[in-house]
């Protein structure tokens, strides 16, 4: 606007006028110019300081990210290595359990043995070191009937050793139906079922 006002004093050959609008032409043009530049230059800074910004955030949600996934491997090898080892002492356990077992079998089977053997021979000794060998399960016996005599308690012995009645018979020097007989009054006495085998009965009151 200035510029053609400018134009025309110029036509007119008022070169007075003329220079007055042309000023104040450079003056807005200046004005204009400083506004822009100072427009830009906000907007820069907006811009700078945006991505400022947004690099200290993404720095931040980088280090939290690593942070976290370091504290979860750090929670998963603890609760890995806090299982193994729980397995290891597991394992362990049965191990030495299954040693002790094993050893206690090679024990009751080396006794069972010899019990089985005096058993056959119809040797006194038998029901003596029944005893010492099944202490527990003569005890038990005892407090299902206090009065249980030494030769029912031998008789148990024989059925939980696993002789059969033939066998009883045979190395009691007596006939079968006199085993049978002697395995019902014990049933009697026992307190022990019909249908429960005397056998496993016994074989159950020694596990307890």
């Amino acid at each position: 606007m200035y510029q053609a006002i400018a134009k025309t004093y110029k036509k007119l050959n008022n070169s007075s006028k003329e220079k007055d609008y042309l000023e104040k032409y450079a003056k807005l043009n200046d004005s204009l110019e400083k506004v822009w530049d100072e427009s830009i230059n906000t907007s820069l800074d907006k811009m700078i300081q945006e991505k400022e910004k947004n690099d200290i955030e993404k720095k931040h949600s980088t280090i939290i990210y690593n942070v976290t996934v370091f504290v979860l491997l750090g929670v998963i090898v603890l609760v890995y290595w806090v299982y193994q080892k729980r397995i290891t002492k597991k394992r362990k356990i049965i191990e030495e359990k299954e040693l002790e077992t094993e050893s206690l079998m090679k024990k009751m089977s080396a006794n069972d043995e010899r019990l089985v053997f005096l058993a056959k021979k119809n040797d006194p000794l038998f029901f003596n070191e029944y005893q010492s060998a099944y202490p527990e399960l003569i005890e038990k016996l005892f407090e299902i009937n206090p009065k249980l005599s030494a030769n029912e308690l031998s008789f148990c012995a024989m059925i939980q050793l696993g002789f059969s009645s033939k066998e009883i018979a045979q190395y009691g020097f007596m006939q079968h139906r006199s085993v049978q007989t002697k395995k019902n009054r014990l049933r009697k006495k026992l307190n022990i079922p019909s249908d429960v085998d005397l056998y496993f009965f016994l074989q159950n009151l020694n596990s307890k």
